[in-house]
């Protein structure tokens, strides 16, 4: 177990609901999106439940991600989203890694490598990140290699209107290649576009997997976060809290430190929501500190006592609409300070600690 009182519980049993809800939103198959640790959850013990679950691809953001994956014994093909240099292509590849063609100059690139690769095109149909706008040139992509797979990415979930431009665009281009496509995939998708899209056969819905779709409303996060009471002390009115004096205390007052700061992803913002003990909320005061936070209590908490940060009595939709801190960035920052309690049954099976 970790030395600090701070820790994420991860619930696989809802992981494998959540897999399983998508496929049944979306009729396809559901590809594992892992990049950038799993989006706070742990990228290998994830990728290995993902894998188990029978999803076809295990994809993430960059090369050292898939290579993170590999080294820890992960099997599974690992789809690679963003660029790749030939040079690292040439050093470092294993057969499961599947590449983005992001651009006509990065396949260009690849052509002088002695190596036969596994290809997915990305195409631009107006998120205008990476991808191919030119139907030509993925056509001639498509004519002068074996490329598996071909797919887009969807600015919002939200957007009916736009979404179906861009899914006419993609649906246009896809029609006019010669070759069929093992898989044609799809991100960030408005379920309502695509469920009943019989030549889409795959969809990459990321943080849906950790329980967050606008469109989905019966998904469940998969993670809590927690600390412990670790100091209690009191202060009389006309004291201070923390950094830069930002709090005063107006009367005597109890306050508890928990052992979680910014530097855990704990971002300042935080402080305007109040956090959970027992059943009952309870405000930040002062800055939040690199390491340490404090909260004004009562006579009820107690040292030891478990403090909810993100759950159900704090959920992520509450802390966005008052931090205007996303979902994805309360997950994904979380440090690898925080140690990783995975359950299943209710009950802990594994503890990932740094």
């Amino acid at each position: 177990m970790g030395f600090r009182e701070t820790w994420a519980e991860i619930d696989l049993d809802k992981l494998e609901r959540n897999y399983k809800r998508i496929q049944a939103y979306t009729n396809t198959e559901v590809f594992g999106v892992v990049k950038a640790n799993a989006y706070g959850h742990g990228d290998i013990t994830i990728a290995r439940e993902l894998e188990a679950l029978g999803t076809p691809f295990l994809c993430v953001s960059s090369f050292d991600e898939a290579l993170r994956l590999q080294t820890a014994g992960i099997t599974q093909d690992i789809l690679i989203f963003s660029y790749v240099s030939a040079s690292v292509i040439q050093k470092y590849h294993h057969p499961q890694f599947v590449y983005t063609v992001p651009s006509e100059a990065w396949y260009a690139s690849i052509q002088a490598l002695n190596m036969q690769l596994r290809l997915h095109i990305e195409v631009n149909t107006g998120m205008n990140r990476y991808g191919i706008k030119d139907a030509a040139v993925i056509r001639d992509i498509v004519s002068n290699h074996e490329v598996e797979g071909i797919y887009m990415h969807f600015q919002s979930p939200e957007n009916l209107e736009i979404g179906q431009r861009q899914l006419n665009a993609f649906e246009a281009i896809v029609t006019s290649l010669e070759k069929t496509m093992k898989w044609i995939h799809v991100g960030n998708a408005p379920t309502a576009l695509i469920a009943d899209k019989a030549w889409i056969n795959g969809s990459r819905l990321g943080i849906a997997l950790y329980g967050y779709r606008v469109d989905m409303p019966d998904l469940e996060p998969i993670l809590t976060l927690n600390a412990s009471v670790t100091h209690l002390d009191h202060i009389h009115a006309g004291e201070t809290v923390g950094y830069d004096y930002t709090y005063t205390a107006t009367a005597d007052e109890t306050f508890a430190t928990m052992p979680i700061g910014y530097a855990d992803g704990f971002d300042v913002r935080n402080q305007v929501v109040p956090v959970s003990i027992n059943n009952r909320n309870y405000p930040i005061i002062g800055k939040v500190c690199m390491d340490q936070t404090m909260i004004r209590v009562d006579e009820t908490v107690n040292f030891g006592d478990t403090i909810q940060l993100l759950g159900p009595n704090r959920p992520a939709k509450l802390i966005h609409e008052a931090t205007g801190i996303m979902p994805y960035i309360q997950l994904s920052t979380l440090s690898d300070r925080i140690e990783r309690r995975y359950l299943r049954n209710q009950h802990v099976v594994s503890v990932i600690v740094r």
